[in-house]
C-alpha cells in the first residue's frame, strides 16, 4: 500500500469521526419525526415503555423527533426558535411559546421535552442552552404551562396533542389520551415548578453593555418612583426600530427592553422588564429616552440577586 492511498483512508476515517462528533450517537437509534410519550423519563439513546395512554395522576415525560438536525430544519442557525405547542380536544394551540435552543442541542435531531415530570425527576428550565419562553398568562412553555393546562381538564378522556409549529409546516407531532376522574394532581404538580422555578430565578443576561445608557435608564427608574435600583442588565441585543407603518415605512422611532432589579418596601427583591424608547427627531438623530413600560414584578431570591 502506497502513501498516498494511506492518506486517502486516513483521511476518510478522520471525516468520518468529524460526522460523528456533530451528529450524536442517538441519531441512529431514534424513531421517526413525531412527539413520544412515557411515564418514565426517555433516553433518547434507547427510547422504551412508551405510550399514547395515560391515566390522571400519571407522571408524563415526552420526547421530540424531527427528520434532520435542528440546524438543518431552521436553515444553519446557531440560537434556533422552536415554537411548541399544546392543543387539547377541539382546542388548538391552547399552550404555545418558543422553546430556544442553543449550543451542542442545534446539532440534535430530537428535544427532550418534560410534560408532567415528577419534580426530582425534572429536566426542563435547568439547561442554559434550552431557553423556555413565557407565553399566555405570563406561563412558560413547558412543564408549567403544560401542567397548568392539564389541572384545568374535566372529567373524563382527553386528547392531548404536542406538536413543532413552524408557519404552515408540523415538523414534529404526536398525542396521547389520558382519563380520570381528578386531575387536581397536576395542579399541585404546577405549584411545586412554580416554587422551584421562583427558587432559582436570577436576573436575565445582558445582551449589550453600555454604561451610560443603563446610567440613564436607572435616573428614569428613580424619577418614577422607584424605591432604588441594584442592577440593570440590557437584554436586546441592539436597538429595536419602530416603523410608522411596517415593512419599509419610515422609522417614527426606536425601543429596547431592560431588566431592572430592585428591593422593594417589603423587603424583598425583585426585578421587571421594561422598555425605554426614543422617538425621531426630523433631524434625523432619536430624541430623549422614555420609560414607557415597566413590566410585571417577578420576584428573585435575595441569595441570587448578584448572580
Amino acid at each position: 500500500m502506497n502513501k498516498l492511498t494511506i492518506c486517502k483512508r486516513l483521511g476518510a476515517v478522520v471525516v468520518l469521526v468529524s460526522v460523528l462528533a456533530v451528529y450524536p450517537a442517538a441519531s441512529a437509534t431514534l424513531p421517526g419525526a413525531g412527539v413520544y410519550f412515557s411515564k418514565t423519563p426517555i433516553d433518547p439513546n434507547n427510547p422504551a415503555n412508551l405510550t399514547k395512554s395515560f391515566q390522571a395522576g400519571d407522571p408524563i415525560y415526552g420526547l421530540m423527533v424531527v427528520d434532520k438536525t435542528w440546524r438543518e430544519l431552521y436553515s444553519g442557525k446557531t440560537e434556533i426558535p422552536v415554537m411548541v405547542v399544546m392543543a387539547i380536544d377541539d382546542q388548538d394551540m391552547l399552550e404555545y411559546q418558543y422553546i430556544t435552543l442553543k449550543g451542542p442541542l442545534v446539532n440534535n435531531r430530537f428535544m427532550v421535552l418534560d410534560i408532567a415530570p415528577e419534580p426530582a425527576r425534572m429536566t426542563a428550565y435547568k439547561d442554559p442552552n434550552m431557553v423556555f419562553g413565557e407565553g399566555k398568562g405570563n406561563r412558560k412553555i413547558g412543564p408549567i404551562g403544560f401542567t397548568f393546562r392539564l389541572g384545568e381538564l374535566a372529567t373524563g378522556s382527553h386528547t392531548v396533542q404536542i406538536y413543532v409549529r413552524d408557519f404552515g409546516t408540523k415538523h414534529a407531532e404526536g398525542s396521547f389520551t389520558i382519563q380520570g376522574n381528578n386531575y387536581a394532581y397536576y395542579t399541585g404538580l404546577n405549584q411545586k415548578y412554580l416554587n422551584a422555578d421562583a427558587q432559582a430565578a436570577t436576573l436575565p443576561p445582558a445582551k449589550m453593555t453600555d454604561k451610560q445608557l443603563e446610567a440613564a435608564m436607572r435616573k428614569l427608574l428613580l424619577n418614577g418612583g422607584w424605591p432604588g435600583v441594584h442592577r440593570i442588565h440590557i437584554v436586546d441585543k441592539d436597538w429595536w426600530y419602530d416603523r410608522a407603518s411596517g415593512g419599509d415605512s419610515p422609522i417614527v422611532g426606536r425601543h429596547i427592553a431592560a431588566a431592572a432589579l430592585y428591593k422593594d418596601t417589603d423587603g424583598k427583591y425583585y426585578y421587571r422588564l421594561c422598555t425605554f424608547e426614543q422617538r425621531k427627531l426630523i433631524t434625523g438623530g432619536f430624541g430623549t429616552l422614555e420609560l414607557t413600560d415597566q413590566g410585571r414584578k417577578i420576584s428573585i431570591p435575595a441569595e441570587n440577586i448578584d448572580k
